[in-house]
């Protein structure tokens, strides 16, 4: 389906996806636990869960968001390759010469201020596919009468619910992601 290069940008963009929601998520789920806390006793929440690796996955890799992750890499490798043969010159008995370690310092602040904009550029880029996703959940949710969705990976992982009997909640997913691939498709 993919090549092997197109699989490690697709991964690269889904874990910084990954890493972006459940920053929010985290908050999201405490904020929706203390709403939940809230419920009166006659309207019971029902609850359900969503994979949000699944549903990236439903982009698939050619989003603006993953080729700002290819070039990104690019750009980066070539000056870590440079500061790199610095670093082995600065260990050799030979050293550094004064030109060469101002050519070292430009390239330690140019990778950084290369790393910054992409960062920001890619966040920028990523913005639409999370909101689509958030999106796509709410829709979702609505339309089967759910009152509250956790993010099972961050639920599981967080360690914020200390039980939950996950057979007995149902996981949304896959309408999700029909949900998505039908966005996608109608663009």
């Amino acid at each position: 389906m993919f090549n092997i290069h197109g699989k490690a940008i697709f991964l690269i963009f889904q874990a910084y996806i990954l890493s972006l929601m459940k920053k929010y998520l985290i908050i999201a789920l405490v904020i929706s636990i203390s709403l939940f806390s809230f419920v009166s006793a006659q309207q019971a929440a029902t609850i359900a869960f969503v994979s949000p690796t699944q549903l990236i996955k439903a982009y698939g890799p050619n989003t603006k968001a993953a080729q700002l992750m290819v070039d990104r890499d690019a750009e980066l490798k070539e000056i870590t390759a440079e500061i790199t043969k610095l670093q082995e010159k600065s260990a050799s008995a030979t050293g550094l010469t004064a030109d060469e370690r101002a050519r070292a310092n430009l390239l330690v602040t140019t990778l950084d201020q290369v790393s910054k904009k992409y960062e920001a550029d890619i966040q920028e880029a990523s913005a639409p596919i999370l909101a689509s996703i958030n999106e796509s959940i709410n829709q979702v949710a609505k339309e089967l009468g759910y009152t509250l969705v956790l993010d099972a990976e961050v639920a599981t992982a967080s360690g914020l619910i200390v039980y939950a009997d996950l057979s007995a909640i149902p996981d949304i997913t896959e309408q999700v992601v029909a949900v998505i691939k039908a966005k996608i498709a109608n663009q």
